[in-house]
């Protein structure tokens, strides 16, 4: 079973990369770079947003 899982993934990721015209591969260049701020303290997984370092965080 895993063979038929490994073997599934790696044809299906050849299509999406190599034979799959949809997305030109120069479009992934032209998209806007995203900055992801460095944090000293880590945040506090509670579920909450408000803890202060969520305030810094890089959306996109």
């Amino acid at each position: 079973m895993h063979k038929t899982i490994l073997y599934t993934t790696c044809i299906m990721t050849a299509f999406v990369f190599f034979l799959y015209p949809g997305v030109p591969l120069n479009a992934i260049e032209e998209k806007e770079a995203i900055e992801i701020p460095l944090i000293d303290n880590p945040p506090t997984l509670d579920g909450k947003l408000d803890d202060p370092v969520w305030k810094t965080a890089a959306r996109f």
